[in-house]
């Protein structure tokens, strides 16, 4: 939850990166403030559960830049782009730069993410879970 700082050149900088975990009130103010949510765990770690980073990036509605992996394209199939794939960390260099530099345009990512969020509400996941449990009808036995 750090920010980017202006100067790419420089590896790895990040403004605002500790070793201390955040606050609620500051990881939210952050969570307002970024642009991008940055995804670089390896694909093989989040084959069939979800994220904390990937749905906090749903309910910020920011796109992800992330190396692609079953879990997020099986959503993306499903609801289209929430950002930008790439196959390995190091790519994200080149992403991250045409980003900074205006030369990539926005996405339908905004709406694709809006339905995503809605998806995975609370409200929407015990509707799905009733499902499981009772059936097609709602209501328990």
């Amino acid at each position: 939850a750090g920010f980017a700082g202006p100067d790419l050149a420089k590896p790895l900088w990040v403004e605002g990166w500790g070793n201390r975990p955040l606050d609620d009130e500051e990881y939210r103010r952050r969570g307002r403030q970024f642009d991008y949510a940055v995804w670089t765990t390896s694909p093989d770690l989040y084959k069939f559960t979800a994220s904390a980073a990937f749905l906090d990036a749903l309910l910020y509605g920011k796109p992800l830049i992330y190396v692609g992996n079953r879990f997020i394209d099986y959503y993306v199939g499903q609801a289209g782009e929430i950002g930008y794939r790439v196959e390995r960390v190091e790519d994200m260099k080149d992403v991250i730069s045409r980003l900074a530099s205006g030369h990539v345009a926005g996405g339908t990512f905004a709406a694709n993410m809006a339905a995503l969020k809605i998806r995975f509400s609370p409200e929407s996941q015990a509707r799905a879970l009733e499902r499981i449990l009772y059936g097609e009808k709602p209501g328990r036995p």
